[in-house]
């Protein structure tokens, strides 16, 4: 190897200028550490400043969430005080309207009537010009009861359509339909109307009844196959003279919700969702009951309450109640 590659050599190394080059590079981690501590502060100190906000948010729900149990507790208090109003209202009117007679007229009744092992039950139906409505959703329910002991009353309200053809081409020794010679006189506003609709009929149909038992189903809504059954077990169990159950209710759009029924009050229970004793019959259907700001099944369920009726709930869904106005005409008997 020849000195002058050698000088070559070292002239080029000391080009290369590696001391400096060592600084640079140690230069560079410092700067690199740096950066990385100030980069793990900022995490820190953003870190800090969210956890600051989640505990502020926390507190914030927290108080939320107190005022709302709060409010939520006001409204019950509320609710119990707008019930209890309406219940006091509901006992001053039927005070005015139930002979006091009536009460110890109606245990004496019991006492002297006990139910038979299998007692008859009277369905009652009000109808008007829904003769398609009344055959293939109404009455063929109540032909398909599994309870045998029955009596089914339809009492048209006025009705010039097929309805008493239809009916007796059944040939259904079970049914037997009567049309009153004109419909009932009802108010011609929409909404008081719907309110006691179907009166005339109705109260025909308590007339005409023979039942232990009496119920009821409007002539376009449908009844369990078996509800009678049902119901009259756990009335006879209970020794009950009024039962009223829990419901499927069509809304407008076609969609189908729950009734619970919880408790018998307005809104609750509907015509076509109770069953009681006979006695009951004479508190009839009241054509006026509008005047009063209440439907006219209420109407009178409002009175079997004043009576002291030994009342309990069935908790099954034994009744399909569809919405209102179908086949184009008016429902009658306006639900609670």
């Amino acid at each position: 190897m020849s000195p002058s590659w050698l000088h070559a050599c070292r002239s080029k190394l000391k080009c290369l200028r590696l001391p400096a080059l060592l600084r640079h590079t140690a230069d560079l981690a410092r700067r690199a550490r740096h950066l990385a501590s100030r980069g793990r502060c900022r995490i820190g100190a953003l870190l800090w400043k969210t956890q600051l906000r989640v505990q502020d948010a926390e507190h914030r729900l927290a108080q939320c969430q107190s005022e709302c149990h709060s409010l939520t507790m006001q409204l019950e208090q509320i609710r119990a005080q707008h019930y209890a109003l309406y219940e006091q209202v509901d006992l001053m009117k039927s005070s005015i309207e139930v002979p006091e007679e009536w009460f110890d007229e109606f245990q004496q009744w019991k006492k002297e009537n006990p139910l038979p092992a299998t007692p008859l039950v009277s369905v009652c139906v009000a109808t008007y010009n829904r003769s398609e409505l009344l055959l293939s959703r109404c009455l063929a329910s109540l032909r398909k009861q599994s309870y045998p002991h029955l009596e089914i009353i339809v009492v048209g309200d006025g009705c010039t359509d097929d309805t008493a053809e239809r009916v007796a081409q059944l040939g259904d020794p079970r049914i037997r339909f009567e049309n009153l010679e004109k419909r009932g006189n009802y108010p011609d506003e929409p909404h008081r109307r719907w309110m006691v609709a179907g009166t005339a009929p109705m109260n025909r149909a308590l007339e005409l009844c023979q039942g232990d038992f009496v119920t009821h189903l409007d002539d376009d809504d449908e009844h369990d196959p078996e509800r009678i059954q049902k119901l009259v077990d756990f009335a006879c169990a209970h020794q009950l003279d009024f039962v009223w159950h829990p419901f499927w209710l069509e809304k407008a759009d076609g969609v189908w919700h729950a009734a619970p029924c919880e408790t018998l009050r307005l809104a609750q229970v509907t015509t076509s969702s109770i069953i009681y004793r006979r006695w009951l019959t004479r508190l009839r259907w009241d054509v006026k009951a509008h005047l009063l700001g209440e439907p006219g099944d209420w109407n009178r369920l409002r009175k079997f309450r004043y009576l002291g009726v030994k009342a309990g709930r069935h908790p099954d869904f034994l009744l399909r109640h569809f919405a209102e106005c179908r086949q184009g005409t008016q429902k009658p008997a306006a639900a609670a």
